[in-house]
């Protein structure tokens, strides 16, 4: 049977094993309480090899295919979210450049009208 990302993969034997994941890391696969061993840190694809002694085997955790699906699918909308309220952001980035704009050509002018007054002769 296939296995799919997140499963838990039930294991032959009534005691412990180790479990080499395909990032290579070792963990042990405990007994649960009906004294199965079952491995649930499926939570990479790839191969996994199981050790039981001198015995191993190997199985594969798969990608679920429903996540590679790139058909279009409709939104389902019901009407309680139809009816809520809808937040319209509007970019306010082009009023303050007009506004420091606007403040620079103020400040120009006022230099230039203060700087004209210094140079008059009394």
């Amino acid at each position: 049977s296939r296995i799919f990302v997140g499963e838990p993969r039930p294991l032959r034997g009534d005691r412990a094993m180790v479990v080499a994941t395909p990032d290579g890391r070792e963990l042990s696969a405990a007994v649960d309480d009906d004294g199965a061993a079952v491995f649930r840190e499926t939570f990479t694809p790839g191969h996994y090899t199981v050790r039981d002694g001198d015995q191993r085997s190997t199985f594969v955790v798969e990608v679920d295919p429903r996540e590679s699906d790139t058909h279009w699918q409709e939104i389902a909308t019901n009407d309680s979210e139809a009816s809520g309220r809808v937040a319209v952001a509007v970019p306010r980035w082009r009023m303050l450049v007009l506004l420091i704009a606007l403040l620079l050509a103020i400040e120009s002018l006022l230099r230039r009208v203060r700087g004209r007054e210094h140079e008059r002769p009394d």
